[in-house]
This record gives C-alpha cells, structure tokens and sequence, in this order.
C-alpha cells in the first residue's frame, strides 16, 4: 500500500478541475465554428454537448497529465509543519550536516510516492513534482520506499549532480532531516 486518503471522487473531481485549469494547453478552449441558425436560439442541442464532452474528455485523458496530478494529490500535505525561519542549506552545509550524523530521515508525515514512464518518473513529495530520469528513479524508490535512510545512502546520491537539486530542497524544506 501507498498509503493513499480515500477521498470522495467529487473532492478528486474538484482538485483535478483546478489542476487542468492552471496545467493545461490554452489551445483547449470550447468554439463552435458550424454554428448554424437555429430556430430556438437558446436551445443546448446533443451535438453542443458531445463538443464539451470531447473537450472535457482530452482533458482528462493525457496520461502524463493524470499521473502528474494523481502524484501531487495523494502527497498533498494537509498540515504544513515546515519551518521558513532558516536560510536554506548548500550544497556544502548539507555534507557538513551529513558528516556529523548517521542516519537521515524522512519527517513525521511527509508523504511521498513516485511512478515510473518511458522518460524516467516522477518524485512527487507533499504535492511537488520532480521530473527524474531513469538513472534516478532508484532514489525516488529508495525514498519512498522506507522512512530513515543511512548517510552513506543519501551522500552516495549526492555525488550525482542531477539528485542534488531534489535532495537539497527535501532537506531545506524539512521533509528530511538528519539524526
């Protein structure tokens, strides 16, 4: 188990209406170029409907959309307990932390999942969305997969420049945190 909510299709309807409003093509837009004069100008007749239905159908059946969204909605924290008080860590100040410690882990709550397409996959972490390669996906396994990680596991995905933009902001937005 992921460990997904349960949430009612109308809450999923909703979130995803917001998300296709703010991620999708502005090419996707309802026109009626056949318009013909119609005996009763208000009238709504099928073919209107069948046009909407389309729209509203290719919206919903990009699968990269889809797995966008569904990623970033089941994370999605509910309670943010991040602190914005301290400057965020480098590159450097995050080895010296990882130096001192032993284990890494991930914070109480935090939620994470990731999956996998034909480019790589996605990390997706309290609602955010990274776009990994294939040679990361091992990271997003390794992370999602359990809750306390050695230091050697995390500094060995550090020497990697391309985990390190993804590793840094975990770190500075507290999701993980070394023991």
């Amino acid at each position: 188990s992921v460990g997904y909510r349960a949430p009612h299709a109308t809450e999923m309807l909703s979130h995803l209406a917001e998300y296709c409003a703010h991620n999708s093509p502005d090419e996707l837009r309802y026109s009626d170029p056949s318009l013909d004069l119609r005996p009763h100008t208000g009238e709504i007749q099928s073919d209107d409907l069948k046009q909407v239905q389309s729209l509203l159908q290719q919206l919903i059946s990009d699968p990269d959309q889809l797995q966008r969204w569904w990623g970033e909605y089941v994370t999605e924290a509910k309670h943010s307990e991040h602190s914005d008080n301290e400057e965020p860590l480098n590159l450097s100040e995050l080895h010296q932390q990882l130096e001192q410690s032993d284990l890494v882990r991930r914070s109480e709550g935090t939620r994470l999942a990731y999956s996998k397409n034909n480019e790589g996959g996605y990390l997706f972490v309290e609602g955010q969305c990274f776009d990994l390669d294939h040679a990361l996906m091992p990271l997003a396994e390794l992370l999602s997969g359990q809750n306390h990680y050695t230091t050697t596991q995390i500094t060995t995905w550090l020497k990697q420049p391309p985990a390190q933009p993804v590793l840094l902001s975990l770190f500075n937005n507290d999701q993980l945190y070394c023991l």
